[in-house]
């Protein structure tokens, strides 16, 4: 897995996964599973289908770091 660190990016890319991966939910829905919070929770609650096992991913995804500093 590779690991990168995009500074000031946070808000935009974290609109962007909620407008890819659960614009099929409801604000309400969202609002229903901490979306806002832990964009996880799409899969955590089984909103969408998901990878769980680092073989099933062969170790091709990059971890995207987008933690604003308050």
């Amino acid at each position: 897995m590779k690991k990168a660190e995009i500074p000031k990016w946070g808000k935009y890319l974290r609109g962007k996964w909620v407008e890819c991966f659960a614009n099929h939910l409801s604000i309400e829905e969202q609002k229903d599973i901490w979306l806002d919070n832990f964009l996880w929770h799409l899969c955590s609650w089984e909103k969408v289908k998901h990878l769980e096992k680092e073989e099933d991913w062969n170790g091709e995804w990059t971890f995207i770091m987008t933690h604003e500093p308050e």
